[in-house]
């Protein structure tokens, strides 16, 4: 058994959920959770994954209780955020961990054991990475090259691990809200 990547940083949770409206009041009025962004977002699948479709997103950022949320809801589309409702109901479908190099840190899951499930590339060259089969581990670790985002499947339980790079756009998504809501890796200035 080797040793985790000695830069990854825990980041946040990532919850699949029917409704982000519903939940966000649940959490404001339980934890303390005040501090949300919300943002929709369109996102097309990878050229090599037949599973997925063209998809609309409702996607909200919170903190509190000393942990960074993540709440996706899917509108439209099929995905893999809605493939895991379908199959496991509401909850986490990732951990979040910043990495500083996100080739490295897939190729060093890959090597133990995780699998690939999904790439997608966007407009601003980020990407969300998803190991599955489907598509080779080559074809998606040469989409990596401008990767932001990965997403791997340990291989047990029903909880991904994504991997997220120093430049994923959340500091200009989320604005002024950024610093109140998210705690940047170390490498960051």
């Amino acid at each position: 058994m080797s040793a985790p990547p000695p830069d990854l940083m825990a980041f946040h949770l990532g919850f699949v959920v029917h409704d982000v409206d519903a939940v966000m009041d649940c959490y404001r009025r339980m934890l303390g959770v005040e501090a949300w962004r919300m943002h929709e977002l369109s996102r097309s699948p990878a050229p090599w994954s037949t599973g997925y479709s063209d998809a609309r997103l409702k996607v909200a950022f919170g903190r509190g209780a000393g942990i960074t949320f993540e709440l996706i809801q899917v509108l439209e589309g099929r995905t893999q955020h809605s493939e895991f409702l379908e199959a496991h109901g509401e909850g986490i479908q990732h951990i979040g961990f910043w990495s500083p190099n996100i080739r490295t840190s897939v190729e060093t899951a890959l090597s133990e054991g995780a699998r690939l499930v999904n790439a997608n590339l966007d407009p601003e060259d980020r990407a969300v990475v998803q190991l599955t089969p489907g598509s080779s581990s080559e074809q998606i670790m040469r989409s990596l090259e401008n990767a932001r985002l990965a997403y791997v499947d340990p291989g047990f339980g029903t909880v991904q691990i994504e991997l997220v790079g120093p430049s994923t756009g959340l500091r200009e998504w989320l604005q002024q809200d950024f610093d109140r809501i998210i705690v940047p890796p170390p490498w960051e200035t």
